[in-house]
């Protein structure tokens, strides 16, 4: 399985790529709105763990943009936002998403919903 973490954070985006990747995920990174949308346009993601407040275009709208030219990757909102309503304009901003995570709570999270996944988290064939 493929996933792009986009979050400005460079600390919780490293340990993020590190937690997927001992999971078994092949896993990329951007630290920029602009470079998140450009990657994840350009490359097949199987999910995207996308930062709602990134520098160069808000992931919200990287999400519409994604959805728009037919995207149907998994996304996971991560943010430093806890407000119920925040959560809720992310999870209305596209009924595909299915899990919004505050920063705290996300290394937990991320896990449980990756060991959701029917492969059982990995899936060995997408992730060559």
């Amino acid at each position: 399985m493929k996933v792009l973490v986009v979050e400005d954070s460079e600390r919780l985006s490293r340990s993020l790529k590190i937690g997927l990747s001992k999971a078994g995920f092949a896993v990329d990174a951007a630290q920029d709105g602009r470079d998140g949308l450009a990657m994840a346009q350009t490359y097949d993601y199987d999910a995207v763990v996308l930062d709602l407040m990134l520098p160069g275009m808000p992931g919200i709208e990287i999400l519409r943009r994604l959805r728009q030219a037919g995207s149907t990757a998994h996304v996971l909102i991560l943010s430093a936002r806890d407000q119920v309503e925040d959560r809720i304009a992310g999870l209305d901003a596209d009924g595909i998403v299915r899990i919004c995570l505050v920063r705290a709570e996300a290394a937990d999270e991320l896990t449980d919903t990756a060991d959701s996944h029917p492969h059982g988290g990995v899936d060995p064939a997408a992730a060559s």
